[in-house]
């Protein structure tokens, strides 16, 4: 594994485990808005942020110049996935307003998390 993805999986590893300390205690405050498939929703974003960034990181280390590109296919890709995800789940889950609120939170903060990460890691391979 090269260095580039070891620091984004370091990266995704640390701030995976703030997100679950922050939704465990925001649980325990708020025990009423808690439904058993929160924790698969934080696992699904984390695999799902594992892969396909990983995958965008290998292709900016080829060419940095199509890491736009490749960035833009991926968060296409990415809202695509978690639209349909996101759609089939409220199919099958009655509390659909706590649903689509967790569901919405994880979105937005693994969003700027890879945001400023792929930012910071992109610069250091142009800059290599």
């Amino acid at each position: 594994m090269n260095r580039y993805l070891k620091q984004y999986f370091i990266s995704l590893v640390s701030f995976s485990i703030i997100v679950i300390l922050l939704t465990v205690g925001f649980f325990y405050f708020f025990p009423q808005w808690y439904l058993p498939s929160t924790p698969f929703a934080l696992l699904f974003f984390i695999v799902l942020h594992a892969s396909l960034n990983s995958w965008t990181i290998q292709v900016a280390q080829k060419s940095p110049t199509r890491f736009s590109r490749q960035f833009m296919l991926m968060t296409t890709i990415k809202f695509l996935v978690l639209l349909m995800t996101l759609t089939v789940w409220l199919f099958l889950i009655s509390q659909k307003l706590i649903f689509g609120v967790s569901f919405l939170g994880f979105f937005f903060l693994f969003l700027i998390f890879e945001t400023v990460i792929l930012y910071k890691i992109s610069m250091k391979i142009s800059n290599r």
